[in-house]
């Protein structure tokens, strides 16, 4: 597949490219992130992406997401796949998010947040 990037997204690439190369932990720069990491440094890294705005890729603005377009969203997974990074964790922001979403009013704003900076469990 022949995929043309915009001016824009070529931009957000080089912005990704650039972020991943600066702030991944050169400790955690190993084969398999996910299984070779302590969860001290999986938490860091989570830290870094929520600093940085982009630990919840696929969450809109309201929620504390990046409101990324699908492009960026594209770009970001192929840039953070490419430098072999650890993937945002699971229960925070992949599974716990959508839930989120489909229903926000079960969720606080301090629950979301909470979750976000992994700082504590992701209950209420």
């Amino acid at each position: 597949m022949e995929l043309s990037l915009s001016r824009e997204d070529t931009a957000f690439r080089d912005e990704v490219r650039s972020f991943v190369a600066e702030n991944y932990p050169q400790e955690m720069r190993v084969a398999n992130p996910e299984t070779d990491l302590t969860k001290e440094q999986m938490l860091l890294w989570h830290r870094i992406l929520h600093r940085q705005g982009w630990i919840a890729p696929l969450w809109p603005k309201e929620y504390g997401g990046p409101g990324w377009s699908i492009t960026q969203r594209f770009v970001f997974e192929q840039e953070t796949s490419r430098a072999g990074t650890l993937p945002p964790l699971a229960f925070s922001v992949t599974m716990v998010g959508p839930a989120a979403a489909w229903e926000p009013r079960a969720f606080s704003k301090s629950f979301i947040d909470r979750n976000q900076q992994a700082g504590k469990a992701w209950r209420s």
